[in-house]
């Protein structure tokens, strides 16, 4: 079956030679005519004990001379040993081959012609459907097993799966347990050092304040966490802050400061509204202390000045002292009133600064700027200096004022007499733009008239390439006209001669046809004479065929015999794959009841660890 897909020559098995008997001392054989000899079935050389397709069949092959129809008889006086000894070999072993590889083309239309090659076909049929039936039900076993398998794996991953949440479960209890010891220690704790925040706002001597007691039950169902990150109740504007210079309160003994702490169930961290008004007051104090410091050092820096300078200085007559002082007073105020005056006046005059020595140094800074400012805008020789005084550097503006001045009237004055020409020259500007504007409308128009013309051209060149690309087609068409004329004549021609060519051809396969015909008329009366000879070799054949079909139903029966053995062999094996599946079944029925009592301890170790919490719970409520 490997070498189906071979060509015939290639597929064929070589034949083994045999080796001829030694030579025999030649006698005198007595001379006959030739004759054909009968055609006998060859038995080849014992091969494999079976070829895969049907146990305990072999193969066989049907041999036959390697003629031509018409050659000629060998001419043979002795016949060879192997045709005048037809024997079975020595080990009793007949092998057959496949007709399909040992037969020729014309060994097989004989053979078509005589109805063997629907035997053949059936034979082959019935082969092909016992290795489809053989296939199917391997096949279906595979199947069977996998999901046989499939069902086993299954049920392992289910119970894996089962376990693994069982575990996931408890380890998540147990970390659950966990957090709420470590929640209920943590609050035990906060509760034994803390104070409320919601009391925080009310009076001083409130008597719900003083109720320090603790009590669980007091905040409800609220975690430790709910409590910790609440707000208080009133808003934080209600503390009131004292002033800067005022000394500090000392803390109520309901306070108690708490250190803070950081908690792992808790993951917050919030500031304390005591502390921080606390640490704003601290901050302003030390503010106002380090302002007066530095008013103490100052002053005392000032008192040491002072009696380093009077302690060289010791009067003798200590009144005329203090009447040196008075007269120094007075003069001081005097002189400060008459400063005040002078300030006050200065101040009228519009100039800047803080006081009388800064107003006069931006006067003279106004003067200088005026006289620079005067030579850059009256550019020429000015023999005034730029340390002159500011009465010289206001007559000298004056003076140049006054040039200025008649020098713009003059220059008033042109400007009229160039306004009145200006207007002269628009009133022939406008002529001329009237005269202007009617050369541009009769300049348009042409244009207009040139554009109409310039398109008109442009489409008629359009229209006059068109023609040209028409007129070229045409030309071009015309020309491919003659040249398919030109093609088909020669086409017809060549179809002419072809034409008579295949009539004379015709004639001579008419006359060969008839001479082949009485060839086969010839040919049919010797074939007339060779069947009556066919049908005494038919004769003879018979007789082998029967004597050959008594032998094969007897290796056939042994052959019966062995498949039904080989039968017996698979359903032993088809058996115990039952059986292996029947244990498998079992298996997985036993997986299934130890999976249902892994849950119900499942369920048992969970109800357990339900009560376990509940009296936890009990036990930290007490």
């Amino acid at each position: 079956m490997e070498d189906i897909h071979l060509p015939i020559a290639i597929r064929r098995s070589r034949r083994s030679s045999i080796k001829p008997e030694p030579a025999m001392p030649s006698s005198p054989m007595p001379s006959k005519t030739p004759k054909r000899s009968s055609r006998r079935v060859r038995f080849s050389d014992p091969g494999a004990s079976s070829s895969g397709l049907t146990p305990m069949v072999n193969r066989f092959t049907v041999a036959t001379p390697k003629r031509r129809r018409h050659s000629s008889l060998p001419v043979q006086t002795t016949p060879s040993t192997i045709r005048s000894s037809p024997a079975l070999p020595e080990s009793g072993e007949v092998t057959f081959l496949p007709l399909r590889q040992v037969l020729d083309g014309r060994v097989q239309r004989r053979i078509r012609r005589n109805g063997l090659s629907e035997e053949m076909n059936t034979i082959q049929q019935e082969k092909r459907r016992r290795n489809q039936e053989a296939k199917e039900e391997i096949e279906k076993l595979r199947n069977e097993l996998k999901a046989r398998d499939r069902e086993i794996y299954e049920l392992q991953n289910a119970t894996i799966v089962v376990d693994t949440d069982r575990i996931w479960d408890l380890e998540k209890q147990i970390q659950d347990l966990q957090d709420e010891l470590s929640k209920r220690s943590g609050r035990a704790m906060d509760q034994s050092r803390g104070y409320n925040w919601t009391l925080a706002a009310r009076e001083k001597f409130s008597q719900d304040f003083m109720d320090m007691t603790p009590d669980e039950d007091q905040f409800g169902d609220e975690t430790m966490a709910q409590f910790i990150c609440s707000t208080p109740s009133r808003a934080r504007t209600s503390f009131m802050t004292p002033p800067a210079t005022s000394p500090t309160v000392p803390g109520t003994p309901i306070f108690e400061p708490m250190e803070t702490t950081a908690m792992v169930g808790v993951q917050a961290c919030l500031p304390d509204p005591k502390q921080l008004q606390l640490e704003e007051e601290v901050s302003s104090l030390q503010l106002e202390v380090a302002k007066l410091t530095d008013t103490l050092e100052s002053y005392k820096t000032l008192s040491g000045h002072l009696s380093n300078k009077l302690s060289d200085y010791t009067p003798r007559d200590q009144s005329g002292l203090e009447a040196q002082i008075d007269a120094m007073l007075q003069a001081m105020s005097d002189r400060t009133c008459a400063l005040q005056t002078l300030t006050s006046s200065i101040t009228k005059l519009g100039f800047t600064g803080s006081d009388a020595s800064e107003m006069i140094t931006t006067l003279i800074t106004n003067f200088r700027a005026a006289r620079l400012e005067l030579e850059y805008l009256t550019p020429g020789e000015i023999t005034l200096p730029l340390s002159s005084h500011g009465a010289e550097v206001l007559d000298l503006m004056l003076t140049r004022l006054r040039d200025m001045a008649k020098r713009a009237k003059e220059d008033e004055d042109a400007i009229d007499e160039y306004h009145e020409i200006e207007l002269s020259l628009r009133k022939q500007l406008d002529a001329r733009v009237t005269v202007m504007d009617g050369l541009k409308a009769e300049m348009g128009k042409a244009e207009k008239l040139i554009s109409d013309k310039i398109a008109r051209i442009r489409e008629l060149e359009v229209a006059n390439q068109r023609l040209k690309g028409a007129v070229d087609g045409y030309i071009r068409d015309i020309s491919e006209l003659e040249d398919l004329v030109q093609r088909m004549e020669r086409e017809a021609h060549d179809a002419n001669d072809e034409h008579a060519v295949q009539l004379e051809v015709k004639h001579k396969i008419l006359t060969r046809k008839e001479d082949t015909i009485a060839s086969l008329e010839s040919k049919l009366s010797s074939a007339l004479t060779r069947s009556s000879d066919l049908q005494s070799q038919i004769l003879s054949l018979q007789t082998s065929h029967t004597e050959t079909i008594t032998t094969l139903n007897k290796k056939h029966g042994s052959a019966l015999a062995a498949r039904d053995a080989s039968v017996l062999k698979y359903r032993g094996e088809i058996d115990k794959l039952n059986e292996s599946l029947r244990s498998a079944h079992d298996k997985i029925c036993g997986l299934r009841v130890e999976n249902g009592g892994l849950r119900r301890e499942v369920d048992e170790e969970r109800v357990k660890a339900k009560e376990v919490i509940d009296a936890m719970k009990e036990e930290l409520e007490r």
